[in-house]
């Protein structure tokens, strides 16, 4: 068994702890710089109004099960997760479209609705080629880095094209905005971000939103509450860092 130091203690680094200390039985330290764990997922505060950083809801719920079951508990012991039924989208010429998430049939059905015929599935359809390289690259397996993105991967993902390049794939300005409506929502730059980043819609559209019950905050407090205030602030060179440890256990258990 080893010793192991996490350093943040945002989502990230409190789920890497949970699985290195349950799945690989290791003593882990946590240390964060903040006065409680969850980085950005607390949102940003002013004048007492809090701001989400982010959007509130996740896509690949898979993986949030597969992170607690690893961990030592189902999640669906621990967190209420469940699906939006999806999203509106007012356009500028008075146009209303409720998008469902989730399945293919009933985006369909909306669209063509809407807009009298769906053209935007088979623009989604596109995107089932790169999401599967992309999970097995980086989700089946641990990312590796420069040294797995080869050429076949590049050809294949193409991320010299812009997003900024999405909207001259319709005819339609509709569709387009909904197209770039995630970038925006995001605040990335279309005119740099890699166009694959439109993977996101073929992902909502197979797997849905998911909302964790009590918003996004909810989510850190499995990991928080099982794990062990290591005491008082410690000093470190730059600033105060607070540290909480996990015994080779589960920190939802």
């Amino acid at each position: 068994m080893a010793n192991v130091v996490v350093v943040g203690g945002g989502f990230a680094g409190l789920s890497a702890a949970a699985r290195i200390g349950q799945s690989l039985r290791h003593q882990v330290t946590l240390l964060e710089a903040g006065d409680r764990l969850g980085g950005r997922l607390h949102g940003h505060t002013i004048d007492g109004e809090t701001w989400q950083l982010q959007l509130d809801t996740v896509t690949l719920p898979g993986v949030f099960r597969d992170l607690f079951r690893k961990s030592g508990r189902p999640m669906d012991k621990t967190l209420d997760f469940t699906k939006t039924h999806g999203r509106r989208h007012l356009f500028r010429d008075g146009t209303v479209l409720d998008l469902p998430l989730g399945n293919r049939g009933d985006q369909h059905e909306a669209i063509s609705e809407t807009f009298g015929e769906d053209l935007w599935s088979p623009w989604v359809d596109q995107y089932a080629d790169q999401w599967a390289l992309l999970r097995r690259t980086a989700l089946d397996q641990v990312f590796a880095g420069k040294p797995v993105i080869d050429r076949g991967l590049r050809k294949a993902l193409r991320p010299r094209r812009a997003a900024r390049s999405l909207d001259k794939d319709f005819a339609d300005e509709r569709l387009a905005k909904m197209a770039l409506d995630p970038l925006r929502l995001a605040g990335q730059d279309w005119r740099t971000t890699p166009s694959f980043v439109a993977i996101g819609h073929y992902l909502e559209r197979s797997f849905g939103r998911w909302r964790f019950d009590g918003g996004l905050p909810a989510s850190r407090q499995p990991w928080r509450s099982g794990c062990k205030n290591a005491g008082s602030p410690s000093s470190s060179a730059s600033r105060p860092t607070r540290s909480c440890a996990t015994a080779a256990r589960s920190p939802v258990s």
